[in-house]
C-alpha cells in the first residue's frame, strides 16, 4: 500500500499536466454543449474509451498550447515587473534552466520536450486553420470555421513565438554550458 501511495503522489504532476486539463475541457464542452456528446453514453466502454482518449488528446494540446502562450506571458510579465535584475528575458530563463536541470542530459531532455511541444502547437495550429478551410457539411467545423481559423491561426502564432523564445534559449544554454565547463556540444 505504501508503494502504491509513493506512486500516486510522484505521478500527480504529470496527471495535473497531462489528465486533467482533458477532463476540465471536456466538461465544459459538455456543459456548454452537450448535443456533442448525444452519441455518447458512460455504461459503453467504447464511449469511455474514446472520452478518456479524446481528453488525453484534448488536456496535453491544451496545456501545452497554455504553457507556451498564456502562461510564457504571465512568466514575462511578472520577470519585467520584479525580476530583471539588469539581465534580458532569455538570461534570466536561462540561469533559471540550469538551477533546475543543470547541464548535460536533463537540459538536453527539458529542451526536446520543449521544442516537441512548439511543433505539436504548430501542427494543432496548422489543421486547426485548415479544418476552418477544408470541412464537410455538417460538422462541428463548419459550424465554428471562423472560430477554428482564428484560434488556429493564434495557435501557430504562438507556437513562432515559442519557438523563437527556446530557439534563443538553446543557443543561450549552449553558450554557458560551454563557458562553464568548457564543453561544446553539437545542440540542445
Amino acid at each position: 500500500m505504501h508503494e502504491t501511495i509513493k506512486t500516486i503522489i510522484s505521478n500527480l504532476s504529470a496527471f495535473f499536466r497531462h489528465v486533467m486539463p482533458g477532463v476540465v475541457v471536456l466538461s465544459i464542452a459538455w456543459a456548454s454543449h452537450p448535443q456533442w456528446f448525444c452519441g455518447l453514453s458512460l455504461r459503453q466502454a467504447q464511449d469511455v474509451w474514446i472520452l478518456a482518449v479524446a481528453a488525453l488528446v484534448l488536456g496535453n494540446i491544451f496545456y501545452i498550447v497554455h504553457r507556451n502562450t498564456v502562461h510564457q506571458a504571465i512568466d514575462w510579465v511578472v520577470w519585467f515587473l520584479i525580476g530583471r535584475n539588469g539581465e534580458d528575458y532569455i538570461t534570466t530563463i536561462g540561469k533559471m534552466t540550469i538551477r533546475h536541470f543543470g547541464f548535460g542530459l536533463k537540459v538536453r531532455e527539458y529542451m526536446h520536450l520543449r521544442n516537441s511541444q512548439v511543433v505539436l502547437m504548430c501542427v494543432t495550429g496548422e489543421l486547426l486553420f485548415i479544418a476552418s478551410i477544408w470541412k464537410d457539411d455538417p460538422s462541428i467545423a463548419k459550424d465554428y470555421a471562423v472560430s477554428f481559423g482564428v484560434i488556429g491561426a493564434g495557435i501557430f502564432v504562438g507556437a513562432a513565438i515559442a519557438h523563437g523564445i527556446a530557439f534563443a534559449l538553446a543557443l543561450r544554454l549552449a553558450d554557458t554550458e560551454q563557458k562553464t565547463t568548457g564543453e561544446t556540444r553539437k545542440a540542445l
